[in-house]
This record gives structure tokens, C-alpha cells and sequence, in this order.
């Protein structure tokens, strides 16, 4: 892990989370692998999901994501920010209209980025002499987290995410 604010959580305690954002049917292989059926075809997806808890660290990881590349996992990534909702209090006040409306505190908890992980690239992993379980996938994983130390000596900018 790099500088303690990366970690793979419990994804059962995400699943709430991962209905929000829109994905049905899912089932989990094991911590940090899931799939996702299609509803009416028997197609699957695989997934790998990772949660960044250090909010100023997500471009940068977006960045760095977006810049390696590997065989077993897309380029592209899909993500967000989870919040938490306060129900309390008068945090945030804006006018609406002349009047005053009371809008709930909210505080981003961590940012998660979903990864798809691509079964066709297993012939490929064959040839390479690389392991074909998910155990292996989620260490590329990992190291791609790791690499997360990169950003600077690679000089990525935040604006290499329009590129």
C-alpha cells in the first residue's frame, strides 16, 4: 500500500453502494472481484474495485490509471465518490427565491474506481506464463495502486485526464 490511504475493503459492505451505482445482479467471487450479469443474456462482466480513501489522491490515481497500461485490465475506468449524508444541523444554507433552504452536510468518505477485468485475456496470460486465477488479477491490481507513487516522477498533470 502506498502511504496507508489505499486498501481493498469488504465488499459485502459495499454492496448497498454498488446498487446505487446502477449494477444489477451482482455476485462476488472474492474480496475485491465481482461480476455483473446482464439481464436477459447469460454475458458477465468481471470486476475488480478499488476505494481510494484520500480524496486529494483521486486525480492523481484517475491520472495514473489512465496512463498504464496492462493486458489483463482496461484502460478506461469507471468511478465516483461515496458521501456520507448529515440530517442535522444547518451546515450548508443557500438562497432559493428569495427565502432560505436548509441543504444537509455532505462529507465525501472515499472515492472508488471500477476496473474491468477482461476473461479473453487469458490465452494471452497463458502464453506470458502468468497465473490465471483472480488471485493474480487482483495483485496486478494492487500493484497498480502501488504505482500510485509514480505520478510526480512521471510529471502527470491533472490535465492529462482531458487527453
Amino acid at each position: 500500500m502506498v502511504y496507508g490511504v489505499y486498501d481493498l475493503r469488504d465488499f459485502h459492505k459495499l454492496l448497498p453502494h454498488v446498487k446505487k451505482c446502477e449494477m444489477k445482479n451482482v455476485k462476488f467471487f472474492k474480496q475485491g472481484v465481482y461480476t455483473v450479469e446482464e439481464k436477459g443474456t447469460t454475458s458477465k462482466r468481471i470486476f475488480a474495485l478499488k476505494i481510494i480513501f484520500s480524496l486529494k489522491n483521486c486525480f492523481d490515481e484517475l491520472i495514473i490509471m489512465k496512463k498504464l497500461k496492462h493486458r489483463n485490465i482496461a484502460q478506461f475506468i469507471d468511478g465516483g465518490i461515496h458521501c456520507e449524508h448529515h440530517h442535522f444541523g444547518h451546515d450548508v444554507v443557500i438562497p432559493i427565491f428569495g427565502s432560505q433552504r436548509d441543504i444537509p452536510k455532505i462529507t465525501p468518505l472515499f472515492a472508488w474506481i471500477k476496473m474491468p477485468l477482461y476473461p479473453r485475456t487469458l490465452l494471452e496470460a497463458i502464453k506470458n506464463g502468468e497465473s490465471l486465477d483472480y488471485d493474480f488479477r487482483i495483485k496486478i491490481v494492487i500493484q497498480l495502486t502501488d504505482a500510485a507513487g509514480l505520478v510526480k516522477k512521471l510529471e502527470f498533470y491533472y490535465s492529462a485526464l482531458r487527453k
